[in-house]
């Protein structure tokens, strides 16, 4: 995210004093923020690999390079600063001193390997099977006894959420312990949920015509969705 951010700063800055953007460099303290950009966009996670991908279609990779957190004046933002000492604060007012010399003499780091985790990619084929077992938005019959009971639940956020919990306890179930998902739920998990509440529903309040559509038939006259031709 502050990435992105840096990039849209970026951008908007070079407009009006007339600069490209590719004379710019973006520093960061994040190495794993650095190995992604220099990756392939679609081997991450969706939120990865969006932000990623804008990322790499305005700018180089070679643009972007390392800094320490003690010479980065962003940390001063994020962990907060008494204004008291703020006011004398050079490295917030003027930056590392480094940027004030030739480029010659900026920091170099060279970039070294990181693990997978750390690069959120994306699970292999066998990984994501076992997570969306019957959640691929494809032609499939959805079980009904694998979702929740939404008159249940009074909220439509609250369903999804709780239906994601269930659905990663199953799959980690299946998954060896390394291979497990931990903490907060992801972007995808949640809309795995989503579109398999969205299809149970369909199947449920149009079963007639949801497995003439599946066997590619001509749905029965009395159909009320023959206005919308599916």
């Amino acid at each position: 995210m502050a990435a992105v951010l840096a990039i849209r700063l970026g951008t908007n800055t070079a407009i009006p004093l007339d600069i490209k953007l590719s004379s710019i460099t973006f520093w960061s303290d994040s190495m794993n923020v650095l190995h992604w950009i220099r990756g392939r966009s679609r081997a991450y996670k969706p939120f990865v690999a969006n932000r990623i991908g804008e990322i790499q279609l305005s700018t180089n990779p070679d643009q972007w390079r390392h800094i320490r957190s003690e010479q980065n004046p962003a940390d001063m933002a994020s962990r907060g600063l008494t204004a008291l000492r703020l006011v004398n604060e050079t490295l917030w007012w003027n930056g590392p001193e480094f940027l004030q010399t030739s480029d010659d003499n900026w920091p170099i780091c060279p970039m070294e390997p990181v693990s997978d985790i750390l690069c959120e990619r994306r699970k292999t084929d066998r990984q994501r099977d076992l997570t969306s077992t019957f959640l691929t938005v494809n032609n499939s019959i959805v079980n009904l006894e694998d979702r929740l009971n939404p008159d249940r639940y009074s909220d439509w956020r609250r369903l999804i959420r709780v239906q994601s919990w269930v659905l990663r306890f199953i799959s980690n179930c299946r998954l060896e312990k390394q291979e497990r998902s931990h903490g907060e739920l992801q972007c995808e998990e949640i809309k795995d949920s989503e579109i398999l509440l969205i299809k149970a529903c369909q199947q449920e309040a149009f079963n007639e015509e949801y497995r003439a559509l599946l066997q590619k038939k001509v749905l029965p006259a009395s159909s009320k969705l023959l206005v919308v031709n599916p």
